[in-house]
C-alpha cells in the first residue's frame, strides 16, 4: 500500500501501534511484549512506522514477529484465493 494511493487508509494504518500498546498495556502477562507489537512494522530499509528505526536498530523479537505476521497475512491470502476459486468451479 503506498501513500499516495489510499492516505486515508495509511493514516489510519499508522494509528494501529499505538492503539495495540494500549490494549496490551491492560493486560498484566502481555506488558513485556508490548514492543515487539507495538513496533513490529518497522523495515530493514527505515520505511517502516512508528518509530522509522532502520537494519540492526530493530530488535529480532520485532523482526520475528513481522515475519510471522507476513507469513500469516499470506496464508490467509491464499484460503481466501482457494475458496474464490472453489465458488466458481466445482470444487466438490
Amino acid at each position: 500500500m503506498t501513500t499516495e494511493a489510499f492516505p486515508e487508509d495509511w493514516r489510519e494504518l499508522r494509528k494501529r501501534p499505538e492503539a495495540e500498546d494500549a490494549i496490551l498495556k491492560r493486560v498484566p502477562s502481555l506488558r513485556s511484549a508490548r514492543h515487539i507489537v507495538r513496533d513490529h512494522r518497522e523495515r530493514f530499509d527505515g520505511t517502516g512506522h512508528p518509530h522509522v528505526l532502520k537494519g540492526a536498530q530493530i530488535p529480532l523479537g520485532e523482526r520475528l514477529f513481522a515475519k510471522a505476521d507476513t507469513l500469516g497475512s499470506l496464508r490467509k491470502s491464499n484460503d481466501i484465493i482457494a475458496e474464490s476459486s472453489c465458488a466458481t468451479a466445482s470444487c466438490r
